[in-house]
């Protein structure tokens, strides 16, 4: 669910660049120019910058803000500091919306056996939290941020589409199950396109959303 627009939010409490028709609608913030960082001043924090931008803002917001609001079409979707929505997205926008490269979203079955949770994508099975909220058989989408989706012996089959080095890190682009992901490997390894692998990530990197509603569950 959206988020009702805090008071410390409240036009009146602003010291902005430029302050469009910021206003409630039907109970929740609403904005209606989009691409504007707003930055306030006020008792709880040095910076607040609300988004609802391109990629440098992002990257702008996380670098300067003590807090900031990421939005969806004018509406909060959630408010915290930049590692808290980092770390913790409440959603799969937010998820994929905080990070560059994007958090890779894959969708899966829940399967458990003898108290040990996995997930299921397609004939391929990696390791899950064991956490209550998850039922056997139920569809959810794992999220797993770049750096922490790394080639192994035993994981999702993808196939290397694009190689790109950059020196200290090399993004590898790949498809798998008919979706696009994204792995940032730190260490000098060899890699060329249509080399086929197999990926995964340990429990505690992992990230876990409802699949109807899209938010987090773990």
């Amino acid at each position: 669910s959206t988020t009702q627009i805090p008071e410390f939010l409240k036009p009146s409490k602003f010291i902005s660049l430029e302050i469009l028709n910021m206003k409630e609608n039907r109970g929740h913030a609403r904005c209606n120019a989009f691409g504007i960082r707003y930055i306030i001043k006020n008792k709880k924090f040095d910076n607040l910058i609300l988004m609802d931008g391109d990629g440098e803002d992002r990257i702008e917001a996380m670098t300067m803000a003590d807090k900031i609001v990421v939005m969806k079409d004018g509406y909060i979707e959630q408010i915290g500091s930049p590692l808290e929505v980092y770390d913790k997205p409440a959603n799969t926008f937010v998820a994929s919306f905080i990070g560059s490269p994007a958090m890779n979203m894959i969708e899966g079955i829940v399967e458990i056996k003898n108290n040990s949770f996995k997930l299921q994508v397609a004939e391929t099975k990696i390791d899950l939290p064991n956490i209550k909220e998850l039922d056997n058989g139920q569809k959810i989408i794992v999220g797993i941020r770049p750096e922490y989706l790394i080639p192994s012996k035993n994981g999702i089959p993808a196939k290397i589409a694009v190689v790109e080095p950059t020196g200290s890190e090399t993004h590898l682009l790949l498809r798998a199950n008919d979706q696009d992901l994204t792995c940032v490997i730190r260490e000098r390894q060899d890699f060329s396109p249509g080399q086929d692998v197999k990926l995964t990530a340990e429990k505690k990197s992992i990230h876990i959303f409802n699949y109807e509603n899209k938010l987090r569950i773990y």
